[in-house]
């Protein structure tokens, strides 16, 4: 295939004159087409476990969504950081059907306590961050993994086209309370953006706004129909 487009663009050449810029830029084209090729199968770069292989070291359960979780350790590496903790999780891609991985699962935050420490990620569904769950829980005393939560789903059934517009957000967000159906007051907040919020029910697409300072550190309104979905008190955030 390859040989048979290199041919007609040297016929090309040949018969319109083609200069050297023009044949730049298809070298351009080419290199930007094999590095989104290769961005999009990022998870192939990762050493890949087997379900057998987990099931031989920890616990394997499967959830009611399709989704899995993992009690006991099943790497053979520590891990001391956020980096190794998605090292693990990227050696799950193929089990999880996540096929680039770099994009998709990105780092949220820690959590630490005297027994251990989690690390939660977030996925991005076609760009867009949802709130699934997936983290890495390590012991502390021998820095293997305990738990791992693999909260990712490959594909969505979810129109991601907010009909409900950022300018009908900020005009929501500047009713008084008694004018609206979430009654927490705030003051400043930051630009709204597109989230995906995982519904018992269904995946629903919200706008998440995150308050500067307010009674509440966010809200999520969906970006369908403008209702309020949920909100988060500071020490729940």
């Amino acid at each position: 295939m390859k040989k048979g487009i290199l041919a007609v663009l040297c016929c090309t050449a040949l018969l319109c004159g083609c200069s050297d810029s023009s044949s730049s830029s298809v070298k351009e084209t080419t290199a930007s087409t094999e590095t989104e090729t290769e961005a999009a199968t990022s998870s192939a770069k990762y050493k890949q476990l087997t379900l057998d292989e987990i099931k031989s070291k920890a616990e394997v359960r499967n959830r009611e969504d399709g989704t899995i979780d993992i009690e006991g350790n099943f790497v053979d590496f520590r891990i001391e950081d956020k980096d190794d903790a998605f090292k693990a999780l990227a050696s799950l891609s193929d089990i999880m059907g996540c096929k680039d991985i770099d994009n998709e699962i990105r780092f949220y935050k820690s959590r630490w306590s005297p027994k251990g420490v989690g690390y939660s990620f977030h996925q991005y569904y076609k760009g867009i961050r949802t709130n699934s769950e997936i983290a890495v829980y390590v012991d502390n005393e021998n820095k293997e993994i305990a738990y791992t939560s693999c909260g990712y789903y490959p594909e969505l059934q979810i129109d991601l086209t907010p009909t409900f517009t950022l300018e009908q957000v900020k005009e929501y967000l500047a009713l008084k309370p008694e004018e609206r159906d979430c009654k927490h007051e705030w003051d400043k907040y930051e630009e709204p953006e597109l989230m995906i919020f995982m519904d018992d029910v269904e995946p629903r697409l919200g706008w998440m706004i995150r308050f500067i300072d307010g009674e509440v550190s966010y809200l999520i309104l969906d970006a369908h129909t403008g209702e309020y979905i949920i909100s988060s008190y500071p020490e729940d955030f």
